[in-house]
């Protein structure tokens, strides 16, 4: 991955042509500010935006298909709004259409909930601190610590959740979803280093979930291994076996 980066770079460099992407914007404000960038940089924030932007995002949307596909109901119930949105648009699918899909949000955020892209955060402190649990616990955190967040163990925890294992978009509606604990749901994490890429994101999985439901339905493959087992060896989660499903023209 250096060196692919590392050749594109030196050709963006040497040519004129432009490219609307990443590389090309560093290869500009290296001519603006007449120094070269250091490689490890570019490359570091190359490989972030092709496993932000692309792998959790499909591994998200997989989950989700996996869910509506396991739960006819919810589907049915969230192709109605997809219709209903998308005949007040002319049948376009539109940033304002897919910011009107609410229960879409809701079906989104509990797939997230159960199944998230990656089971856990990890951190560096870097300053000396304690941290006080709720339960009055106190851990001690010294500087250059790593810390591991269990993000699926949190958002399955019957303490901050009624029947955890259960997929229930109902969860997140506005009547509900005030009643979430803080730091009990995490799939983008939180604070001022939270996932960037959250609303390109849900927006990239909304627009193809539109796109979908509108015309097929999504039903669950006999090669799906039921229950999933996560694989485990890997920062993204991935179901060992891969989902399968089978998709029916409406």
């Amino acid at each position: 991955f250096r060196t692919l980066i590392a050749d594109i770079m030196e050709q963006r460099r040497r040519e004129e042509t432009r490219r609307n992407d990443f590389l090309q914007l560093m290869a500009d404000l290296e001519r603006t500010e007449g120094e070269k960038f250091d490689m490890e940089m570019i490359t570091s924030h190359a490989v972030s935006f092709f496993i932000d932007g692309y792998e959790t995002s499909s591994t998200s949307l997989s989950f989700v298909g996996f869910n509506l596909a396991s739960h006819p109901e919810v589907q049915e119930k969230l192709r109605e709004e997809v219709v209903s949105v998308l005949n007040k648009y002319d049948g376009v699918i539109t940033y304002d259409a897919l910011k009107e899909m609410t229960y879409m949000d809701q079906v989104f955020n509990e797939s997230q909930r159960l199944l998230p892209a990656v089971g856990f955060l990890d951190k560096f402190c870097t300053e000396e601190t304690d941290l006080r649990g709720s339960d009055g616990l106190v851990c001690h955190v010294p500087r250059g610590m790593h810390i591991l967040i269990p993000i699926m163990g949190l958002q399955r925890d019957s303490r901050y959740w009624e029947d955890p294992e259960v997929f229930d978009p109902e969860r997140f509606s506005n009547e509900r979803k005030h009643s979430i604990e803080k730091y009990a749901y995490l799939p983008f994490g939180e604070g001022p280093r939270m996932c960037v890429g959250q609303r390109m994101a849900q927006l990239q999985i909304k627009a193809c979930l539109a796109a979908l439901l509108r015309k097929y339905r999504l039903e669950l493959s006999p090669k799906t291994r039921v229950p999933l087992k996560l694989t485990g060896s890997t920062f993204i989660n991935a179901a060992e076996g891969g989902l399968w499903a089978i998709i029916r023209p409406i």
